[in-house]
């Protein structure tokens, strides 16, 4: 038997297994900014993620600490490094272009 969900009425309602979800960006309505107390994201003017902490162990508040994302004009993923101060930096065409031809 297939469940089905309910559609949150709003956005700080959404049914989430790591806790409630936080919506702190008013330029981005749509967009997460937290979920529970150790997801944190951050978004560029486009509506790109810019920043990604899926841990308490770093964040996207403040100073941000978590993975860096960065795209070219066209708004493709070029890049994502691991932290602000890690030196590994992973070329996007090895994750997000997989697949296309």
């Amino acid at each position: 038997m297939r469940q089905l969900l309910r559609r949150p009425t709003r956005p700080d309602a959404t049914l989430c297994p790591l806790g409630s979800s936080t919506y702190g960006d008013s330029a981005h309505l749509h967009a997460a900014t937290a979920i529970g107390t150790t997801y944190t994201a951050k978004y560029d003017a486009n509506g790109s993620m810019t920043c990604r902490a899926p841990s308490s162990a770093s964040t996207c508040a403040g100073t941000p600490t978590g993975a860096q994302l960065t795209y070219d004009t066209e708004g493709q993923l070029v890049a994502w490094q691991n932290a602000p101060s890690s030196s590994t930096t992973t070329p996007a065409a090895s994750t997000a272009r997989v697949g296309r031809r």
